[in-house]
């Protein structure tokens, strides 16, 4: 677009927004199955080099290691390179950023692949970590710090339910079809937008309402289970006498023993002894005796202690 400004003209270029060309379900759900399919190969063959140089009966390796090492070489050697995975390049798709008009940065495109690798073996590990904080906890009360364990298992077990919603909301609205992308705003784009069919969007919407009525069922199955679980952890009654006991003995030590009834105006004795104010300097006034120990006392000698609950 040009603008005259007196005799000179100025030239003002602006991006130009193509979500209208964003792809739509059938394209990336087809590079997805496109990319694993190829994922897959490479895997095997990574697992078989591995067996031959390092067998597993000498080494003990992580279990994913092949599965690290294949998804490394293919989108180190695509995406990462700003290139087209196959699976990509197969439906004429390339990534954008959220605003549709520029490529994703290469740090954004390495933490998608690093969300889409390893993101919900992290969350397992965060979880169990914080399973295993809590379980050392010795301040908890057992019956609370059992219930917060029940809760964080099965939170982690339903981390594959979370993935299935996410999926349905994908094919009912299009959008992000992988969990790592929308944590990244990274976008399908297709090429050839003008081929770009809408014919199936309904089919599409109709298996997304029916994945949502199924996960529904099992969320309700695990909320069901998670409260039958939890309804069947009942406090330790020998902790629960501990805690009363020791409950009696604090209410024990702040009663005063000449009254029988809490402290008033708490007074300490040069033996060590606490009574009522008034009930030591009237017990005083009989016997110049410390009532319990029976040491000599003098009234001048009882100390009133301030702020002492």
């Amino acid at each position: 677009m040009c603008v005259l400004h007196g005799k000179r003209t100025i030239f003002c270029v602006k991006k130009m927004s193509l979500n209208h060309a964003k792809a739509r379900q059938p394209e990336v759900i087809r590079a997805a199955q496109k990319d694993a399919l190829f994922l897959d190969d490479i895997t095997g063959r990574v697992e078989e080099l591995i067996e031959c140089l390092a067998p597993s009966r000498r080494l003990r390796l992580p279990e994913n290691l092949a599965k690290y090492i294949a998804g490394s070489l293919y989108y180190g050697l695509s995406t990462i390179f700003r290139l087209q995975t196959l699976g990509e390049e197969y439906t004429g798709m390339i990534q954008v950023d959220s605003r549709y008009r520029e490529l994703p940065q290469r740090h954004v495109q390495l933490l998608t692949y690093l969300l889409d690798v390893c993101g919900e073996e992290f969350a397992r590990l965060l979880l169990q970590k914080i399973e295993t904080g809590i379980s050392r906890q010795e301040d908890l009360v057992p019956e609370a710090k059992e219930k917060i364990l029940v809760f964080l298992r099965h939170l982690k077990d339903s981390l594959p339910l979370w993935k299935t919603a996410h999926r349905a909301w994908f094919y009912i609205f299009a959008g992000k079809y992988h969990i790592s992308k929308r944590m990244t705003g990274v976008n399908y784009l297709l090429v050839r937008y003008w081929i770009n069919s809408t014919m199936s969007m309904n089919a599409y919407r109709i298996l997304g309402i029916i994945t949502l009525l199924q996960l529904g069922i099992a969320f309700l199955r695990s909320t069901k289970s998670l409260s039958d679980e939890l309804s069947r952890i009942k406090p330790n009654e020998g902790a629960q006498k501990q805690r009363s006991v020791d409950q009696g003995v604090v209410q024990s030590s702040k009663m005063c023993v000449l009254c029988l009834e809490p402290r008033k105006n708490t007074s300490s004795t040069p033996c060590g002894h606490l009574f009522c104010w008034h009930c030591i300097m009237d017990s005083l006034e009989q016997k110049s005796l410390c009532p319990v120990c029976r040491e000599p006392l003098e009234r001048r000698s009882v100390v009133p202690l301030a702020n002492y609950s």
